[in-house]
């Protein structure tokens, strides 16, 4: 695999949790039980895992961690490191782990604009 796949599955997943990020306050005000868009490394992937705000928080804790549909992980970029029967928690590892917590730092940083 090239560096730019790589660079591309990772962003794939950094853009879910963007999304997710932004669908969190409305989730919590709609009253219905909280579901989040997988963030899987698929550009394509479309579905929805049922966690709490509190078990998405503690996946967010971790710079590296993203929440997936089971089976949805890519071993050559991930790592399982919890799972359960409605969704897994995979880490990103080598390359891709660099550039998601250097993308993360980035993000973290305040603007000097």
């Amino acid at each position: 695999m090239t560096e730019g796949s790589f660079e591309q599955l990772a962003r794939n997943q950094m853009l879910f949790r963007v999304l997710n990020e932004q669908l969190k306050p409305i989730l919590a005000r709609s009253g219905e039980p909280p579901s989040f868009v997988c963030e899987c490394s698929r550009g394509d992937c479309r579905e929805r895992i049922a966690l709490a705000h509190d078990e998405y928080a503690d996946v967010r804790a971790h710079a590296a961690h993203f929440a997936i549909k089971p089976g949805h992980d890519f071993a050559e970029i991930e790592r399982i490191v919890h799972e359960n029967g409605r969704f897994a928690v995979v880490e990103k590892i080598g390359q891709a782990g660099e550039i998601t917590k250097n993308d993360h730092a980035r993000a973290a940083r305040p603007s000097t604009a």
